[in-house]
């Protein structure tokens, strides 16, 4: 079983306002693609970001998406993030964990990546969720640090403002 957990420190509104601005956590689909890509597994995050992927063939996962959507009355907003730099290796009867992947994403759009590792948190995770299951039975291990976090982005379809010289004196030409 792959597990770990996903937050998003969200100031950015969306582009018709539904998103809730705020730290979410619930609701946040995951998807992992095998090294070969011949094998995807979705999962969606529990009330404090946890998800969790069992039953996966062993060999070596990416997290390759995150996304969160809110839809109200026809119309959406969402985050998106393509996320390839975080591998784990599912074994059998092993509990893999990843660790917590914070997305902090700007008003205006702007996002970046960070790691945390809190393996023992996460582990107690895995012992109040999956009680009683066998899960809680099996080896626990933390994956490694990513060996590299992608620099920052923005958010497509989002256009950052522009300084204009008439309103931010700073900007002025004299």
């Amino acid at each position: 079983m792959l597990m770990g957990r996903v937050l998003i420190n969200n100031l950015y509104g969306g582009r018709n306002g539904l998103l809730r601005v705020g730290l979410l956590a619930k609701d946040i689909q995951v998807e992992f693609h095998s090294e070969d890509s011949a094998r995807i597994a979705r999962a969606r995050t529990d009330e404090e970001g946890y998800f969790f992927v069992p039953n996966l063939a062993p060999g070596d996962y990416y997290l390759r998406s995150v996304a969160f959507e809110v839809v109200v009355e026809k119309k959406n907003d969402d985050l998106r993030f393509l996320v390839r730099f975080l591998k784990a290796r599912a074994e059998a009867k092993t509990v893999t964990y990843l660790g917590t992947l914070l997305v902090e994403v700007s008003k205006e759009g702007a996002f970046h990546f960070k790691e945390l590792h809190e393996a023992e948190k996460g582990r107690q995770r895995l012992l109040k969720v999956m009680a009683g299951t066998g899960w809680d039975a099996c080896e626990f291990v933390s994956a490694p640090p990513s060996p590299v976090i992608p620099p920052a982005g923005q958010l497509p379809g989002v256009k950052k403002d522009r300084p204009d010289a008439k309103r931010d004196p700073a900007k002025s030409p004299r």
